[in-house]
């Protein structure tokens, strides 16, 4: 019956005070909804700091239900401490929302809610799940100092842009920032092409991405880095580039984490014309969108036979090329793992730094096997490059 646009905090609780006291709602920015046959939405007001409304009351949340466990925590929460981000890359949308803006939340306010969520649920590791949350040099450090001073103990990690953070955070920094429990940096790759990120991704080349990497397992602090395949570009070999960027990455590091998406194209932004004179179907009702996200859509330019390399790849060579990945696994298919951890380790590590990818025999091998203890224990287990899942 209504939608809403823009940040949605004010005017979804001005249409609630407004239904509850049969008021007028049509004069709320940022408001759609239907007038008979006819839509109408409202223009959004400009964005405002979070620490500008009320504070949020957790009591009325159960913490516990939303903690996870990591490979280096046993109860991690995701939190934002920021919207938006200063950066305008093509493929985001959220360059489109938020204008190149940058809306953090006080230190005091993320210092109390994580003490909160200490006291309530007794977590041990936070992910920041902000866009960017090294956008400001002195906000980070602050919060970094603020955790010491405080003697908070939690590990951390959160978002950046490569280039940016190299140049923003000195190795002095990165010291007081491991001090102060930061264990991860997630980045967006993007691309292993330097002519596709010119077109994608703002400010950004590859060599960033290595830089970040080396620069952070100095300081024994890890990467997690995303990228993207199927751009409808007409860039010959990007794919083949990027795997080539992701082999580099493991071999400076082997604790890097990663992350292959689909690229998936989103109104408003610039590749979203190029995508459908590429031979995308714009959804036309609204249920069709449920399934238009990375996980499900699949670009029509790409060929079938990109997934079944993505799946070794993503599936198998990447997370067995790392050191004890079977410890993660379920007790009834660790025997199996950690032969593949161990004694197959070595072939994967040449297949990564020859790049041989071809007669895939140990990844169908494991593959064969997977299914069948999947299929006797009703399970999903997978393994991936950033972990291990299943039921």
């Amino acid at each position: 019956d209504f939608i809403i646009t823009g940040q949605g905090e004010k005017p979804f609780a001005l249409l609630t005070d407004a239904l509850l006291q049969h008021k007028d709602f049509t004069s709320i920015a940022g408001l759609g909804y239907k007038n008979g046959n006819t839509l109408q939405i409202t223009p959004p007001e400009n964005f405002s700091r979070l620490d500008s409304f009320p504070k949020v009351d957790y009591s009325f949340i159960n913490i516990n239900a939303y903690v996870l466990k990591t490979d280096f925590s046993e109860r991690r929460l995701m939190y934002f401490a920021s919207y938006g981000c200063p950066l305008n890359c093509p493929f985001c949308s959220g360059a489109q929302v938020f204008k190149k803006s940058w809306f953090p939340k006080e230190t005091d306010t993320i210092i109390n809610d994580i003490k909160y969520f200490i006291r309530t649920a007794r977590i041990d590791s936070i992910l920041f799940w902000d866009d960017n949350f090294f956008s400001n040099r002195k906000f980070v450090l602050d919060f970094a100092n603020r955790l010491i001073a405080e003697n908070i103990n939690i590990l951390w990690e959160g978002s950046a842009h490569a280039r940016s953070f190299v140049q923003m955070f000195s190795d002095s920094d990165l010291d007081l920032l491991y001090r102060a429990g930061l264990r991860r940096v997630s980045t967006g790759a993007e691309s292993g092409s330097d002519v596709v990120l010119s077109a994608i991704k703002d400010k950004l080349v590859c060599e960033d991405v290595l830089h970040l990497i080396k620069k952070l397992k100095t300081h024994h602090i890890t990467t997690f880095f995303s990228t993207m395949m199927g751009y409808p570009l007409d860039v010959k070999d990007d794919i083949r580039a990027t795997f080539k960027l992701i082999r580099k990455a493991k071999l400076i590091d082997n604790a890097v984490k990663i992350q292959i998406n689909i690229f998936t194209p989103y109104p408003q932004t610039p590749l979203y014309k190029k995508a459908i004179s590429k031979g995308f179907c714009e959804p036309q009702q609204l249920k069709d969108w449920i399934n238009h996200a990375p996980a499900c859509f699949r670009p029509p330019w790409l060929n079938p036979s990109f997934y079944d390399t993505l799946d070794a790849f993503m599936n198998f060579y990447l997370p067995f090329s790392e050191k004890k990945c079977y410890l993660r696994a379920p007790s009834g298919f660790r025997k199996t793992a950690r032969f593949f951890n161990t004694v197959w380790r070595p072939f994967i590590i040449a297949r990564l730094r020859l790049n041989l990818f071809i007669f895939p025999f140990d990844w169908m091998l494991f593959k064969k096997l997977l299914n069948a203890y999947n299929k006797k224990h009703n399970d999903n287990l997978r393994f991936y490059a950033y972990g291990i899942f299943g039921n």
